[in-house]
């Protein structure tokens, strides 16, 4: 019998409403590009901005409410029963990723979840890449599959996609080599009893 450990459970769902989030979050992008450059992820320089709480987008919610629900149906070890949970977005930023960009690897060590929204794309501006956060598994002969899955899994980007996962796990994306530009949200979340 094959028996799975160390699995690691990672949140993603297409935003049903869609529609509904793109015209006031486009508007508020177009504001962060004309007046406030530092909600853009390439000025951030070591800020802590909060882009969807400044503009109250109503993205903002249904992101913490589905923070809250990766928490509650996922094992996290601070987790204690008969305790209620919410999840609140501390930092909030716009990656707009044109011809040639890309977002090299890194972790997010001051949160507890981290993920991104993908507001604007085709899905062929360049997948989201997670790494396997078991660095041996490189070094052996493993059957690559959804648990190994190598040494990087690959996250088809597309309009509307909310990922979320541990804010330790690195991760990546892959060069925009279009002439179109990837735009996303990210965030890092902490989790707080309430």
């Amino acid at each position: 019998m094959i028996e799975n450990y160390f699995s690691l459970p990672l949140f993603m769902e297409v935003n049903e409403k869609y529609d509904l989030f793109y015209e006031e979050t486009e508007k508020a992008i177009s504001s962060a590009r004309k007046d406030n450059p530092t909600f853009i992820s390439k000025l951030v320089n070591g800020q802590r901005p909060n882009f969807l709480e400044f503009y109250d987008l109503f993205l903002k919610k249904y992101i913490e409410h589905c923070a809250s629900r990766y928490v509650s149906e996922s094992r996290w070890s601070f987790i204690k029963p008969d305790t209620d949970y919410e999840a609140v977005i501390d930092e909030s930023w716009i990656n707009i990723d044109g011809k040639g960009c890309y977002q090299a690897a890194h972790t997010h060590p001051r949160s507890i979840i981290s993920g991104t929204y993908y507001h604007q794309c085709d899905g062929d501006e360049g997948n989201l890449v997670l790494y396997n956060p078991i660095p041996y598994i490189q070094y052996g002969q493993f059957p690559e599959n959804i648990y190994t899955c190598g040494g990087e899994l690959p996250v088809q980007i597309q309009k509307g996609k909310l990922v979320m996962f541990p804010s330790w796990l690195q991760h990546r994306t892959d060069c925009n080599k279009t002439d179109k530009e990837r735009i996303s949200i990210a965030f890092n979340i902490s989790v707080k009893e309430k």
